[in-house]
């Protein structure tokens, strides 16, 4: 039992300095979504990161997105538009 407990603080130090490193851009996000029309009306979004340059962020409640694939690459925003199918009858 206490090798489980070693195991959940191994890592903490690291993983604080990396906390307080992207909390301050965190809270800008949200101020900003907050501030923005465009963020929808829950202002909360989703955002995916990864140390080969590629990130996604997308508001909810919206239908606006932007993504970025690579680190050499530029980000691009998107808008999904969506309708039924209608078939004859």
């Amino acid at each position: 039992m206490a090798k489980k407990n070693a195991v959940a603080i191994e890592g903490r130090d690291e993983f604080m300095d990396l906390c307080v490193k992207v909390l301050p851009h965190l809270n800008a996000i949200q101020d900003a979504l907050v501030e923005s029309k465009a963020s929808g009306e829950d202002k909360g979004a989703s955002i995916s990161v990864n140390a080969d340059g590629y990130m996604s962020f997308r508001p909810y409640g919206s239908k606006w997105e932007m993504n970025r694939f690579s680190t050499d690459g530029q980000a691009k925003i998107k808008y999904e538009h969506s309708e039924v199918v209608e078939l004859p009858e």
